[in-house]
């Protein structure tokens, strides 16, 4: 059996309701690798405060404001998630947020090319990374 360097993340899917009441997903175009140029949820690392792990909720507020410029709420537990990268196992939990307050930008060119709002039916025609599609199968089977 392998051995992997674990990494632990969290997955947000920032949700907003359209006028029409389909519910829509903010992903973004990755701007590195791996997975260049397909699309994505945002995902973070958690950080080490001390000697003990960043909260999950708390690295999904940081990833939010870092990488988009905006703040959350209603965090919302979905679902476990882990993919292999090389040598690396991600592993983490995904939650659902709502944005409260500004409006998702590009704040971080180093993360994401461009941001775009879909609905499940419209992700099934994107180009998307392995874990996003991942995510997107755990979201259809809810």
């Amino acid at each position: 059996m392998a051995e992997y360097e674990t990494i632990d993340v969290v997955g947000v899917l920032p949700v907003e309701e359209a006028p029409s009441g389909e519910i829509l997903y903010l992903m973004g175009v990755r701007a590195k690798e791996p997975e260049k140029g397909k699309w994505v949820f945002p995902t973070e690392k958690r950080e080490r405060i001390e000697r003990a792990m960043e909260e999950p909720e708390d690295a999904v507020c940081r990833c939010m404001m870092e990488e988009l410029g905006v703040y959350v709420r209603d965090i919302t537990p979905l679902y476990d998630l882990s993919w292999r990268n090389g040598g690396q196992l991600y592993q983490g939990p995904v939650y659902s947020c709502r944005i409260c307050s500004g409006v998702p930008s590009v704040v971080d060119r180093t993360e994401f090319f461009e941001l775009g709002w879909f609905t499940l039916e419209q992700m099934h025609g994107l180009d998307v990374s392995g874990y996003t599609a991942r995510a997107i199968e755990a979201l259809r089977g809810k």
